[in-house]
């Protein structure tokens, strides 16, 4: 029988590194912002998608700055590449390295 605790961290581990990365840049980048991309151009619907994304993730005020970083981070790269995958990558690695260090700090001492 598993321990509730690591099925628990598998649960975490697979929805924030694979399913929120997919999701989240198939919404913000693939449809929100190529949507008003049409009608705001480049630079304002990449600072407005972004502003939305960091807005839904309810950090402090210093982590919302670095997630909307990094929504215009992922604008770029899917304007320069044509594709959603880079941010998806690069996403889904912030996603394992949080997910780690939450493991290393709260993992139980044995």
């Amino acid at each position: 029988c598993l321990n509730p605790s690591v099925i628990s961290l598998v649960i975490l581990a697979l929805t924030a590194v694979l399913i929120a990365p997919l999701g989240e840049e198939i919404l913000f980048r693939g449809l929100l912002y190529t949507s008003i991309r049409k009608r705001l151009g480049i630079g304002l619907a990449a600072i407005t998608s972004a502003t939305i994304f960091a807005f839904i993730h309810h950090y402090s005020w210093l982590g919302s700055v670095m997630i909307f970083v990094d929504g215009v981070a992922w604008v770029y790269a899917f304007e320069y590449t044509g594709s959603l995958l880079p941010g998806i990558i690069v996403h889904a690695l912030g996603n394992l390295f949080w997910v780690a260090r939450v493991y290393l700090l709260y993992r139980p001492v044995m």
